[in-house]
């Protein structure tokens, strides 16, 4: 997803007067790893944007919990539908490395959108940015292989695997563990019979 400095830029805005006004309203939040950001049912107090480290989007049921989604640098961060609407959610975010957040909280956002004319139209583009990324996940989880959705996260975030846990990468897939196992090593095996190729040639 875009950052928010992407997001400035390509609204046409005054960007330092934007940023300068946003950051201002911000906190740096910083949690331990395996530190809940956000408890389960709880409101969301803040719109984040994930400075350093990996966090992951959980929700809890049938006596099971799936991860929804993970967040990386410069993305971000919260629990946007509790945050905007101002309720309850199921959703929690978990620290699954040391992390570092930029936060600006609900009233204070609002008071943003009312002191700066651009504030609202950089508001809008973010929430659009949000929402779309959000509708691809789904779209993703409907059409593509757990193999293909792997792949994705390995070309879009190759650090993944040194901080993120399987069995939470395989619940993002929607597999057993033991699928995900199988899935690494078809893909090992196809690399080297690849190379071995690329090599006789």
């Amino acid at each position: 997803m875009d950052s928010l400095e992407q997001i400035v830029d390509n609204s046409g805005l005054p960007a330092n007067e934007i940023l300068d006004a946003f950051y201002s309203k911000c906190k740096e939040r910083t949690f331990a790893k395996d530190e809940l950001i956000k408890l389960p049912h709880s409101v969301e107090k803040y719109l984040s944007i994930l400075v350093d480290g990996v966090v992951a989007k959980l929700i809890y049921a049938n006596d099971k919990e799936y991860c929804v989604c993970f967040c990386f640098k410069n993305e971000f961060c919260s629990d946007y539908p509790s945050f905007v609407h101002q309720k309850e959610s199921p959703t929690y975010l978990k620290a699954i490395t040391e992390v570092k957040l930029l936060s600006i909280s609900f009233l204070e956002l609002e008071e943003l959108y009312n002191s700066n004319p651009s504030g609202n139209k950089i508001g809008k583009m973010a929430t659009e940015l949000i929402m779309i990324e959000q509708e691809k996940q789904v779209i993703d989880l409907l059409t593509l292989s757990a193999e293909q959705r792997y792949k994705n996260m390995l070309e879009n975030h190759p650090e993944v695997f040194l901080h993120i846990p399987l069995n939470l990468i395989a619940g993002y897939l929607g597999i057993a563990p033991e699928s995900l196992s199988r899935i690494r090593k078809q893909l090992v095996e196809k690399e080297k019979s690849h190379d071995y190729k690329t090599v006789k040639a």
